[in-house]
């Protein structure tokens, strides 16, 4: 076991979840999950590549895939500024394209990268 301070950063049982969420309350940032499904004409124009990209730039983790009834599934983890960045950014790049957008708020599960499924 590791301690910093009064905090407990990391132990032999905690999961990668318990993990991410310790590093990142040291910076006051706590981790969450948004699951996000846009609708309207979002595949073929470079909406995965432009999620991935902008993903990286705040930060983020998670993956984003097309679906079968023409819509693009987007998951991210990281906080909760850096989610409502991204999707905001993506709401500007593809404001012609996205007819509408469900969010959802899910368990974090500790994702590592962020890819294009």
């Amino acid at each position: 076991m590791i301690v910093n301070s009064e905090k407990m950063l990391f132990h032999k049982n905690a999961n990668r979840y318990d993990l991410f969420n310790n590093i990142f309350s040291l910076y006051g940032d706590i981790i969450m999950r948004k699951k996000i499904i846009f609708y309207g004409q979002v595949q073929g124009i470079n909406f995965r590549f432009t999620a991935k990209t902008l993903a990286k730039k705040y930060n983020l983790t998670g993956w984003v895939e097309n679906n079968e009834d023409e819509s693009v599934t987007l998951v991210a983890e990281g906080a909760e500024e850096n989610i409502e960045g991204l999707i905001n950014n993506l709401k500007n790049c593809f404001q012609d394209n996205i007819e509408n957008i469900e969010e959802k708020t899910e368990k974090n599960d500790g994702l590592i990268g962020f890819e294009i499924k």
